[in-house]
């Protein structure tokens, strides 16, 4: 996660618009990103397929952000200074950037008002490889540092909470034919079986 140093530069061009006191982040300052919809319809309709793994790695990045502050939020700023140091301080706010909607409001496309040509793209592309980004989701938690960003428990039992918490599953579509709640099911599995 934190050795991607491309996708994490091209993350910090969309995190734009900062905000403090917003929701429960209320004692951070966070700052919100997004991709504007003509840079998703240019890059995806273009069949840019490093983009699209881009979104992953940023949208995985984000649930990992917002599962430590959700779970553990007494140790979210240990963990930000974790990874501040992994980092060797070149990207300082890493986990202050948080997607401005919910996970499945960018991965299911369809919320969006983009061409169905960009959304089949997409799903075409993410379908194969969800068994894929959920191992990075998996692995990224696993990278933290489990005193400094869990407290008292392992990673896998952090793993095995956030799976069956409501606030964790909101993030999701509840429809069957969507990418995120395809990824979510993969996620599940992944989880209960570690």
């Amino acid at each position: 996660m934190y050795n991607n140093h491309e996708y994490l530069n091209q993350l910090e061009k969309f995190a734009t618009v900062n905000r403090s006191g917003i929701n429960s982040y209320e004692f951070f300052r966070k700052c919100e990103w997004h991709i504007p919809k003509k840079i998703l319809e240019d890059e995806i309709s273009s069949e840019n397929w490093d983009f699209i793994e881009f979104i992953w790695f940023a949208m995985n990045l984000n649930l990992v952000s917002k599962s430590v502050y959700m779970f553990s939020p007494s140790n979210y700023t240990y963990c930000q200074n974790y990874l501040e140091w992994k980092t060797k301080s070149k990207f300082p706010r890493l986990f202050n950037y948080i997607y401005i909607n919910k996970f499945k409001h960018l991965i299911d496309l369809r919320h969006l008002t983009i061409s169905e040509r960009s959304i089949k793209i997409f799903d075409t592309f993410s379908t194969p490889r969800l068994s894929e980004f959920s191992n990075d989701f998996i692995s990224y938690l696993k990278e933290l540092d489990e005193k400094a960003c869990y407290g008292l428990i392992s990673n896998v039992d952090f793993l095995k909470n956030i799976i069956q918490d409501s606030r964790f599953i909101e993030e999701f579509s509840s429809d069957e034919n969507d990418i995120s709640n395809q990824y979510f099911k993969i996620l599940t599995y992944k989880i209960s079986n570690l």
